[in-house]
């Protein structure tokens, strides 16, 4: 009696399951993708990496175990694999990193704002890429959370006159010492108390929220007289509410008489499903490199931008009517486009061009960096602007 070997019993278990019905097959398939994505996201590191390799060994068994070897799976196992490739290869590459790092603890949500910071006192930041360090400074924030722009004993006297500062990184001071920030600078050429009511990401919509909540009369114990905004072109984007990092930011909408009008957060319409899948899909690192890419600015997001500024100023002259409102601009060739000047322009608003304030500096000039690897303002460029600012803008007591 000879035995017949011509089916292992593996092989006749793949049979039983090609003949199941393509429905059945399809939901198991699905499922199985699910289960494995869900896994990875929620325990492993670059969990995408391991998404793109299991679903490829996944869609491989779907093509094997189909009644005609399906392309369809065999491709998506295919697509898969590339994926995880690339995920693998970004992860792999030296990445920015801060050291400690302060997620979650260094700023939190905030609805006036979108984000605001959360600690006090002196904190230590470096940056590093990789094992390389860019930056290794101090941010020291006051009691109401503003970067201190002052040195220690500074005139405390109430009637004091003061210069308020807003923007981004760039008038908070990213990368540079609490003397080297703008403010700083300008407080001691002006022998003036300054307010550095900046921060990391803002643009001029976190500038009208904090005039318009009330938190600038309410923090201040001085007399303004000057009102300083700084911005870059992504400013406009950022008060559209592109910018990746700020989904909860103060929303504006342009009205009909040309102001702008608070219309709650960014995320108002946002559901939690769709903010589940932005906050997984930000774990890849591919994902986070498309949408953190630079975006043209359009007509109508530039029209919001000024009217948002110009209803900052507006609000600054309500509640400081001895104060001045001034804008500087960091231009560049080509940047902003024609249409960001000219709408300034017809608002009257007074405008002071970086390309004029420093004609010497160029883009990607390391003389003028934090680091070679972090394109922010050093120090030279602060006290540069600041000399400007003490010439042009704010006089100082004893001229």
């Amino acid at each position: 009696m000879t035995a017949d070997f011509s089916q292992s019993p593996g092989t006749d278990r793949a049979n039983r399951l090609r003949e199941l019905p393509f429905p059945i097959r399809l939901a198991a398939t699905i499922v199985a993708l699910a289960v494995t994505a869900v896994f990875c996201l929620a325990l492993l590191p670059a969990p995408w990496v391991w998404i793109g390799f299991s679903w490829f060994v996944i869609s491989w068994a779907a093509s094997w175990l189909s009644p005609n070897r399906s392309a369809t799976w065999f491709s998506l196992g295919i697509a898969f694999l590339v994926i995880g490739l690339f995920e693998a290869n970004a992860q792999l590459k030296p990445d920015f990193h801060y050291e400690p790092d302060r997620r979650g603890s260094y700023a939190g949500s905030d609805d006036r704002f979108g984000y605001a910071p959360k600690l006090t006192g002196r904190i230590p930041v470096r940056k590093m890429y990789g094992d390389q360090l860019v930056f290794d400074v101090v941010y020291t924030l006051d009691a109401n959370h503003l970067r201190v722009s002052n040195p220690p004993g500074s005139d405390t006297d109430p009637n004091r006159r003061c210069v308020l500062f807003f923007g981004g990184s760039y008038m908070y001071g990213e990368g540079v010492q609490d003397y080297e920030t703008l403010p700083w600078r300008v407080g001691v050429r002006t022998h003036t108390h300054t307010v550095n009511f900046g921060f990391h990401g803002y643009g001029p919509h976190q500038m009208l929220s904090a005039l318009e909540s009330g938190h600038v009369a309410r923090v201040i114990d001085c007399h303004p007289t000057h009102v300083i905004y700084q911005a870059i072109i992504d400013h406009v984007n950022r008060a559209a509410g592109i910018a990746y990092w700020d989904r909860h930011g103060p929303r504006y909408r342009l009205a009909a008489d040309g102001t702008a009008v608070r219309e709650g957060n960014f995320d108002d319409d946002i559901g939690g499903f769709e903010q589940l899948l932005w906050d997984q899909s930000q774990k890849s690192l591919i994902a986070k490199r498309i949408t953190q890419r630079r975006r043209a600015v359009s007509p109508e997001q530039i029209a919001l931008f000024h009217a948002i500024v110009d209803s900052a100023r507006q609000r600054v002259a309500e509640q400081f009517p001895d104060a001045e409102f001034h804008t500087i601009v960091w231009d560049r060739s080509g940047d902003p486009p024609p249409e960001f000047w000219q709408g300034l322009e017809r608002r009257g608003l007074t405008v002071h061009r970086m390309s004029r304030i420093m004609p010497k500096r160029r883009d990607d000039d390391i003389r003028f960096e934090v680091s070679p690897l972090d394109h922010h303002p050093n120090g030279l460029v602060y006290d540069t602007i600041a000399r400007y600012v003490a010439k042009h803008i704010v006089t100082p007591p004893n001229r």
